[in-house]
């Protein structure tokens, strides 16, 4: 019988991997070929892969140059180019979990219902497994009420918690490749459920595993190139909306700016930018809303996220300084 779904792994941490395999070898329906693409990784993927080979239908490979490093969504699609004609694609992680039903449940939904991008809801955990909070979805949503609930914050989202079909992933010209990877999943799943929407799989979960090992850290370059990833992912919004989408996402130029506004400051302010970024941020926003780099900066500073930091910020001078007088 050949197997349907290809569960993808690009691989380069070795601290998660033996849970996801061994989360992987407790699915209650194994109709599935492991493809796992090791990104030239300096740990020995290869000894912990070795344990799971007699229980799992495995294809190994380890690359002689690193990929993600610098190119994260050139890596995702080298270890995709592994598998071979499964009908189905669900591109997974080396640190996250799945429970034990969630292909027997994802084969269930399948013949049940006809889509191209099916989803599971989330539970985030940390390095110890613990829940920090679950993410649930609705059973059935159209895609661009996916990204506008993103652009809302209203939703988690993780690449690993999704399945893809190959023939729309080809169809669709595979993930828009923005710097680190970011709002690339995005990009895609709107694309992806353009036709017929997204099918969320009820009652089984992936964890979603937020720890300090994640690629996508916070350095000063990563927070520069996450700013980039965000303006171009916002630049082919744009474009996407009104040349492909015949302004389903967005009626206009107003709506846009209003939704994209409201995300970029709220998120480039959980990176916890300094005045250089945050004036590189000015002049990248003056040049995707064709305004003054002066306007974008003082909006910016204006904005109650920013003003609501610099308030904790004096809060906690403040706090510092009594404590200081009591000595």
């Amino acid at each position: 019988m050949q197997n349907n779904l290809a569960i993808v792994i690009p691989a380069y941490k070795a601290e998660f991997l033996r849970q996801t395999l061994e989360s992987i070898d407790n699915q209650t329906n194994k109709n599935f070929t492991l493809y796992i693409g090791d990104d030239a990784s300096p740990y020995d993927l290869r000894t912990v892969i070795d344990e799971f080979i007699n229980s799992l239908n495995i294809v190994y490979k380890r690359f002689a140059k690193n990929a993600g490093g610098k190119d994260l969504v050139k890596q995702w699609e080298r270890c995709i180019e592994l598998s071979e004609n499964e009908k189905w694609i669900w591109l997974f992680s080396d640190d996250d979990l799945m429970t034990p039903d969630c292909v027997e449940s994802f084969f269930e939904t399948t013949e049940k219902t006809e889509a191209d991008l099916y989803r599971f809801d989330i539970k985030m955990i940390n390095e110890n497994n613990i829940v920090s909070f679950i993410s649930e979805n609705p059973e059935f949503e159209r895609s661009t009420d996916f990204i506008k609930s993103r652009f809302r914050l209203e939703r988690c989202s993780s690449v690993t918690s999704f399945v893809f079909s190959r023939k729309i992933y080809e169809t669709e010209n595979r993930f828009n490749d923005f710097p680190l990877g970011w709002c690339s999943d995005d990009a895609a799943w709107l694309k992806f459920g353009r036709h017929k929407g997204i099918c969320t799989i009820k009652g089984s979960y992936v964890s979603w595993r937020n720890s300090s090992l994640n690629i996508s850290n916070n350095n000063l370059t990563k927070k520069a190139e996450k700013i980039q990833a965000q303006l171009q992912y916002l630049r082919w919004l744009y474009s996407y909306n009104f040349d492909s989408l015949d302004s389903e996402l967005f009626k206009n130029r107003e709506e846009f700016s209003q939704f994209s506004y409201t995300w970029l400051y709220d998120t480039t302010f959980k990176l916890n930018l300094n005045y250089f970024l945050v004036i590189k941020v000015s002049f990248l926003l003056s040049e995707l809303y064709q305004t003054s780099p002066l306007f974008e900066f003082v909006k910016y500073c204006r904005t109650k996220p920013f003003i609501k930091g610099l308030k904790s910020i004096n809060k906690k001078i403040s706090g510092l300084l009594m404590k200081d007088n009591k000595i």
